[in-house]
């Protein structure tokens, strides 16, 4: 899980950076060594409504911030997109 939370800490600073500017965003966490798991996180709508989640609540503890990112990767490597989950 230690990796989970270098993501979101990468994923936070990401946003308050460059917020929804998507080549912005891309060269922040290029420029900070992104994870595979932050690629995958970036590629589709499923991480995008993560990252709006993580943008809009991002006061909220580690904890629950770690559930949804870690939820949001399940769904991705399990070939889920966010209308089929939901």
């Amino acid at each position: 899980m230690n990796h989970i939370r270098e993501e979101i800490k990468l994923l936070r600073e990401a946003v308050e950076c460059a917020g929804k500017n998507w080549e912005e965003f891309i060269t922040f966490v290029k420029e900070k060594g992104a994870t595979k798991g932050m690629y995958a996180l970036c590629s589709n709508d499923t991480g995008w409504d993560v990252i709006d989640e993580v943008a809009q609540r991002h006061r909220y503890d580690d904890t629950w911030v770690e559930r949804v990112v870690w939820r949001a990767l399940q769904r991705i490597e399990s070939g889920l997109d966010t209308k089929e989950f939901d």
